[in-house]
């Protein structure tokens, strides 16, 4: 979609709004932007996985996301991060960069991404391909 959106809403014809109530004949298609993205860390208390991107040779946390994953998924990340932790805090598992993932979401605000959901493993991505400027380049307004 040319303006970034966050999707459409499709209805039959003759549908009329029910508040309150979802029906078949309203439909709603989200726009999702997809990304490469760096798992860094655990959270141990929410059990979200926390991500990351390069950006100016650094590596910046940029959100977390825990939808979408099927549960050998889940835990086959939870036994990376355990196996490969390099430092832990009373909230996170911190792992050094390695693994790639490929996220959805919705839209690319300030603060982050919205509604991000696991995709796939990325085992073929070099952890340096996941880049800051890939994801602006794809998201800006």
């Amino acid at each position: 979609m040319q303006h970034h959106g966050e999707g459409i809403v499709s209805k039959r014809k003759n549908s009329k709004w029910l508040a309150g109530k979802r029906t078949n004949t309203w439909v709603k298609v989200k726009n999702k932007q997809h990304g490469l993205f760096i798992l860094t860390a655990y959270n141990k208390e929410n059990d979200y996985f926390q991500v990351g991107l390069v950006k100016n040779n650094h590596i910046v946390t940029v959100g977390s996301f825990t939808h979408g994953l099927n549960d050998m998924e889940r835990k086959a990340l939870k036994t990376i991060i355990k196996k490969h932790t390099i430092k832990e805090d009373q909230t996170y598992l911190y792992i050094n960069p390695g693994l790639c993932i490929e996220l959805s979401f919705l839209e690319w605000t300030k603060e982050g991404f919205r509604e991000p959901r696991f995709e796939s493993f990325q085992m073929d991505k070099n952890w340096e391909d996941c880049r800051w400027d890939k994801i602006m380049i794809n998201n800006q307004s």
